[in-house]
């Protein structure tokens, strides 16, 4: 019995803990459901005042919409009523330019056809004025030519019955002017070639070409010209003071002294000359060359480098070498003296180096 008891309660004790187990989650459930739906309901409520909320904004935008699409349509007609006035207003000033310009055009042609008939009539005025002037110019013509004549043969006759005049008499030529110069000569310079003061001047210049020593002065113009009461006549008023036949003299300016020549330098004793050292006694003259000796060739830039007093102290004897005689001609023979067949002429030999007073001379 206790075992079932002890089974009976674990059987119970089970059944407790599933029932409680069965409860809990039952109570969880509802605890979920609970949320869910509060979750439901929020969602709900969050979602309709969201649709609120878009209806709302829905209703403003269109009622924005409307008033926009009403102001667009108030500026569309106002700007169409603008234009339809502008162009009325376009086509009445187009109308009255139009009109204005077809009564200026009606001026200028009425203008321009009086104009027209003006220049006509002008033209018309002209022509029978030139015409008639042409006439009166025909008449004045025949007339003056008439007139012409009448006079011409009137002054023929005139010249016939009168006499010629006597001819005018010569111009009367101008007499000289008398010049004196400054060395006393005398000059007669016709006047219109000394009138002015230039030509006077060049002529004077010419008389005074070739004197040497108031030549350059006179050139310079270093004199006065003075008239025949004294006066000196200045170059300014030369043209206007002087007169034909006038006696006209010449006065030098005072010409200074040349310098004084340089004083001559001192004269400087000269030591009287140093007496000359006594001659040197001549050299003996070289002794004559042998007459067969041996020729020396000395190269060309090589000299020997003793002297004649060498030679006779190291008394240096050539080898004599002997050379076959020339042969002469019979007529050189002949000129010689002798056949030609004898003895051959002695020619002199020079030695090909010859030494004297140290100085080598060489026979190229």
């Amino acid at each position: 019995m206790d075992q079932k008891a002890e089974q009976d309660a674990k059987e119970a004790a089970a059944k407790k803990a599933a029932e409680d187990q069965a409860a809990e989650a039952i109570a969880k459930k509802k605890i979920a459901d609970d949320i869910a739906a509060a979750a439901a309901a929020a969602a709900a409520a969050a979602t309709s005042e969201a649709e609120k909320k878009a209806a709302i904004e829905a209703a403003k935008n269109k009622a924005a919409a409307e008033v926009e699409a009403a102001k667009h349509k108030a500026a569309a007609e106002k700007a169409t009523e603008e234009k339809a006035v502008i162009e009325k207003q376009k086509a009445e000033i187009e109308k009255a330019a139009a009109e204005k310009a077809a009564i200026e055009k009606a001026i200028a042609d009425k203008a321009a056809a009086e104009k027209a008939a003006a220049q006509k009539a002008a033209a018309e005025k002209a022509a029978v004025e030139k015409a008639a002037a042409e006439v009166a110019d025909q008449v004045t013509a025949a007339a003056s030519a008439a007139a012409t004549a009448a006079s011409a043969a009137a002054t023929a006759a005139a010249a016939a019955a009168t006499p010629p005049p006597p001819p005018p008499p010569p111009a009367e030529k101008k007499k000289p002017i008398k010049f004196k110069d400054a060395v006393g000569r005398k000059f007669s310079f016709p006047f219109h070639l000394c009138n002015t003061w230039t030509g006077m001047e060049d002529l004077i210049k010419q008389a005074f070409l070739h004197v040497e020593v108031i030549g350059p002065h006179v050139a310079d113009g270093h004199y006065d010209l003075v008239g025949p009461n004294g006066e000196i006549i200045l170059p300014q008023v030369w043209e206007t003071m002087v007169e034909p036949d006038w006696v006209i003299t010449m006065h030098m300016w005072p010409i200074p002294e040349p310098p004084p020549p340089p004083p001559a330098p001192p004269k400087v004793e000269e030591p009287p000359p140093a007496e000359s050292p006594p001659p040197l006694p001549e050299d003996p003259p070289p002794p004559p060359p042998p007459e067969n000796t041996e020729i020396i060739i000395v190269p060309e830039g090589l000299a020997p480098s003793f002297s004649c007093s060498d030679l006779s102290s190291a008394n240096i004897e050539l080898a004599k070498k002997k050379r076959p005689p020339p042969k002469l001609t019979p007529i050189q023979a002949w000129i010689g003296g002798k056949s030609g067949k004898g003895k051959s002429l002695k020619v002199l030999k020079k030695p090909e180096v010859a030494i004297q007073h140290d100085i080598v001379c060489r026979v190229m």
